[in-house]
């Protein structure tokens, strides 16, 4: 009989190639996975911060609509008065004239608020709800002027794109003093 004289003191190269081939097919294995739950994460929270953002400036615009005075629905844009036709009404909890844009085709347009007294604009809303990459956008503000009601929709922007579609809402002002 013939021995074979195995040594048992490592192994062959077949069986090192092995082992590597194994660990990188369950460390791609788990880092795809990882990947894939980080990116449902990120987009879960993002969402959740998207509707909290249009919570909030749907709040703010309303509050404002609501106690509405003096309100002008063509007035000219104070920061271009050739091009521009916006939404103007006085704020008398806030002191301001609040000018926001009218688009009835549903462009998108961003919130603006200038004071009554010096004419400086200033964001509806502050740093503090914004979040990073998220734009709340006005669209479709309109003024009813028979029916006396505003009707407008909120979304929210991320990277140019829209990311959170609002309804449209129906609002009727608690005070009826419309413009000279």
């Amino acid at each position: 009989m013939k021995q074979t004289i195995r040594s048992e003191k490592g192994f062959t190269i077949s069986e090192m190639l092995m082992t590597v081939l194994v660990i990188a097919l369950v460390t791609s294995v788990i880092g795809g996975g990882v990947m894939v739950v980080k990116n449902a994460y990120t987009k879960v929270t993002l969402k959740a911060e998207a509707e909290t953002l249009r919570s909030t400036a749907l709040t703010a615009v309303i509050n404002e609509l609501r106690y509405a005075q003096n309100i002008n629905p063509e007035e000219p844009d104070p920061a271009d008065p050739d091009k521009k036709t916006v939404l103007a009404f006085d704020s008398p909890s806030r002191g301001y004239r609040i000018y926001l844009p009218v688009n009835p085709e549903g462009a998108s347009n961003e919130i603006t608020v200038c004071s009554m007294v010096n004419r400086t604009q200033v964001p509806l809303l502050t740093e503090k709800t914004q979040t990073d990459a998220l734009v709340p956008i006005l669209k479709e503000l309109s003024y009813d002027s028979t029916k006396k009601t505003f009707t407008l929709n909120i979304a929210i922007k991320y990277k140019n794109n829209d990311f959170i579609k609002g309804d449209k809402i129906t609002i009727n002002p608690i005070n009826h003093q419309y413009g000279q």
